[in-house]
């Protein structure tokens, strides 16, 4: 399953680091010298991904027969450009060509990286992926505190590209990639020591509390929230069942009160993220992640621990747990 990423990769990196732009990581080829042909080379270029003649980029290719106009090959044993220019000639008064990564690239990278590692600093007693909030909105679907932490997390493995992390003795940062990291760091710390909360959490005067734990060889990418407060009088495990896969509208499941016992009547997930009655004062809605087709597998299972209480008052938020595949 891709990495779910937690942030994206324009306004939420700029915000938590607005210098990020310092670290593009691209060099100005300049002293091509005549290959073969059309072909130019140029050596001791360090590594890259990317070539671009006047900001366009070039297309790799696999080898430096097969350079065609436009086209570079990237000799790394070697450690050789080679390139031919789209006009044929690499006349660098007039062509200005840039070697190094793609900056979109190094982002999406970045993010992806950073959002693996934020899961992984979690404690095991969060879900992971981690649930959106049920309050988002369709450009920020988490809680802010995770979409900061993120951001700043990718800024500290772009910016290390350049300059690795250092720490000081005392364990504090010196230089900006150890102090974007310790920033991402301790916001997760705050989580994993209970001094913030997601929105998503169920608090310790809630009345009929729920906790979810899926199948593991779950392999859905789909996810699902519940809301409300149990209301039964004896602490249940319940089990929803996937029964036919597919997108939402399509995939349907059934809920089990005995713990997979019995089952009741099979349900149709809906498509417009509507709630559903799931019983006993709860409800649930289930969301697509962006996997139109295959967002829910069959036979796929997650367990609900449910805790009975008469002595509480109910939380006026949403509990809502991600399906883990």
């Amino acid at each position: 399953m891709a990495q779910i990423e937690y942030c994206n990769l324009t306004t939420d990196i700029y915000r938590a680091y607005p210098r990020i732009e310092e670290f593009k990581v691209q060099k100005t080829m300049r002293g091509w010298v005549l290959h073969s042909g059309s072909v130019y080379k140029k050596a001791n270029v360090g590594y890259g991904e990317m070539l671009f003649e006047n900001n366009l980029p070039m297309a790799a290719v696999a080898s430096v027969a097969t350079i065609a106009a436009g086209k570079f090959y990237y000799d790394a044993a070697n450690d050789i450009l080679y390139a031919q220019s789209t006009t044929g000639t690499m006349v660098t008064t007039t062509n200005a060509y840039l070697w190094g990564v793609d900056w979109d690239t190094l982002k999406e990278w970045a993010v992806e990286q950073a959002s693996g590692r934020i899961e992984a600093l979690l404690d095991q007693k969060f879900p992971i992926p981690i649930p959106e909030n049920s309050r988002g909105t369709s450009t920020q679907h988490w809680d802010l505190p995770i979409i900061q932490a993120t951001a700043l997390m990718a800024c500290s493995l772009i910016v290390s590209r350049q300059e690795p992390m250092k720490f000081n003795p005392d364990g504090s940062g010196a230089n900006a990639a150890a102090d974007l990291f310790l920033a991402a760091k301790s916001i997760v710390d705050q989580y994993n020591a209970g001094t913030m909360a997601f929105s998503w959490e169920l608090t310790k005067d809630e009345i009929g509390s729920y906790y979810i734990v899926p199948g593991s060889s779950n392999t859905s990418v789909g996810m699902f929230q519940l809301r409300g407060a149990y209301n039964g009088a004896e602490d249940e495990t319940w089990v929803i069942k996937i029964i036919t896969g597919g997108a939402l509208a399509t995939a349907t499941y059934k809920l089990s009160q005995d713990n997979g016992g019995t089952y009741g009547s099979v349900v149709t997930t809906l498509a417009t993220h509507a709630w559903q009655t799931l019983g006993n004062g709860l409800e649930i809605r289930f969301f697509d992640r962006g996997a139109t087709t295959t967002a829910f597998i069959a036979d796929n299972t997650w367990q609900i621990f449910l805790t009975a209480s008469t002595n509480s008052q109910s939380r006026s938020g949403i509990g809502s747990i991600k399906l883990i595949g």
